[in-house]
């Protein structure tokens, strides 16, 4: 899924006209500002050498109802499927949304107990016919039951897109809650029995978690046709496929991979590998890439939920080396997919820890506070004990941490944008969001 963090809305359109041009707009005067700006460097010094902690000014979010046709349903436990909040809310309008999607922010969790169901838990967002529908869903669904804990919905601001306007423009489609014993040919017989298609989709390309048990696989199906897309999702929602009741919606093409060839050839060691299959490791893309020369270092790349992405950057010893992968492995085929080749200029961050998945990212593996507290920009006093040795005390004021924490969350979006560009990304479904 993917993915930029910030408040409940900025998944969507933030953009509002105020109705008001920048002439009627009264702006304050440069000095006013410089003058304001002095003032609270002042009270920031002064609380800091009271030790006060700065107040913090509580956000005020704008209200979408009687403006919007979507709304925020959280939250959402893994497992959970989209059947399940479809018939969520049918109890409340009794019409079948335009677009579901479950979307999972690690940053913004909502509990930070790890033991909580919640730890990694997801927020959906709802498009539904009418702004009608939309209120009266918060004002009928707002505090009930649902998936064993209470529900909190809000309308949200208007999404740009949903997958419905799809119908009839595109061949792909997505398939959630798939089992996690399913394999492909599981899938396409599954399609093949309920869809009423006659052609065999052109491509499947199944996601499963390598960890997680309670997450769902999916799959994205290239079908033939649009009408196949549209018969897929017409008639594979509800089904159940090994007890698991499936979800079917449109998706936009899949993306080809940049090769920057004419950009990059002969000038960089590393290369990205897409189209891979989710089971590949580190090490078999290490293998696979070892027949052209040495191998650096190499990197799977994962969503913040911790599905493989299907995608990885190798860097080899040298540019010639990186050249013969470039060749070698294009459209290679490797349990049954065709791998595609590129190259890429990625520097080599600090490893936080193995091979990742637990941090969403194959380069990190520790917790991201852990990394956080290893910031240089976090003091240290040493102070000499009672027994002639050292302490360390922690004396970072609370508002230091909090920028530190701001700046490696900051780095971190630089380096999902990053993934995002060399990964083969679908852009209107993925669990990593634009906002909480």
């Amino acid at each position: 899924m993917e993915v930029e963090e910030g408040n409940e809305d900025t998944f969507l359109d933030d953009s509002e006209d105020t109705g008001e041009s920048e002439e009627e707009t009264q702006q304050p005067m440069k000095e006013e500002i410089e003058e304001d700006e002095e003032e609270e460097e002042k009270e920031k010094t002064n609380n800091k050498k009271k030790g006060k902690k700065p107040q913090k000014v509580k956000k005020e979010y704008p209200n979408y109802v009687g403006k919007s046709n979507t709304i925020i349903l959280s939250p959402i436990p893994r497992g959970t499927t989209e059947s399940a909040i479809v018939e969520f809310v049918k109890t409340a309008i009794n019409k079948e949304p335009l677009s579901v999607s479950i979307i999972f922010n690690h940053l913004r969790r909502i509990s930070r107990n790890k033991e909580s169901p919640l730890y990694d838990a997801c927020r959906s967002f709802v498009v539904l016919p009418s702004i009608k529908d939309a209120t009266k869903c918060a004002n009928e669904l707002n505090t009930k039951q649902f998936a064993g804990f209470t529900a909190k919905v809000f309308v949200a601001a208007p999404a740009n897109k949903n997958d419905s306007q799809l119908k009839d423009e595109t061949t792909w489609v997505k398939i959630t809650n798939i089992p996690k014993d399913a394999l492909e040919q599981d899938v396409l017989t599954h399609i093949q029995k309920y869809s009423k298609i006659t052609k065999k989709p052109k491509n499947v390309y199944l996601y499963h978690h390598l960890t997680k048990d309670n997450y769902p696989g999916y799959v994205y199906v290239e079908c033939n046709s649009t009408d196949d897309a549209n018969n897929c999702v017409k008639n594979l929602r509800n089904t159940e496929l090994n007890g698991n009741k499936l979800w079917c919606s449109w998706r936009t093409a899949r993306k080809e991979l940049d090769t920057k060839k004419d950009e990059l050839e002969g000038k960089t060691k590393q290369v990205v590998l897409g189209n891979l299959h989710y089971t590949l490791s580190e090490d078999q893309v290490k293998e696979l890439c070892a027949k052209y020369g040495e191998v650096d270092y190499c990197t799977v790349w994962y969503d913040k939920s911790g599905y493989p992405q299907g995608s990885a950057v190798v860097s080899m010893k040298s540019e010639e080396d990186a050249q013969k992968v470039f060749v070698g492995l294009q459209d290679d085929k490797v349990k049954n997919l065709s791998i595609r080749t590129g190259y890429t200029q990625y520097t080599k961050r600090e490893r936080r820890g193995g091979k990742g998945g637990k941090g969403g990212k194959g380069i990190k593996g520790k917790s991201f506070k852990a990394g956080v507290l290893k910031n240089k920009k976090i003091n240290k006093k040493i102070t000499t004990s009672p027994k002639g040795g050292e302490e360390v005390e922690d004396v970072a004021e609370e508002e230091e941490e909090e920028e530190v924490v701001e700046e490696a969350e900051e780095e971190e979006e630089v380096e999902e944008k990053m993934v995002l560009d060399l990964e083969e990304d679908h852009p209107m479904q993925r669990e990593e969001c634009k906002r909480e």
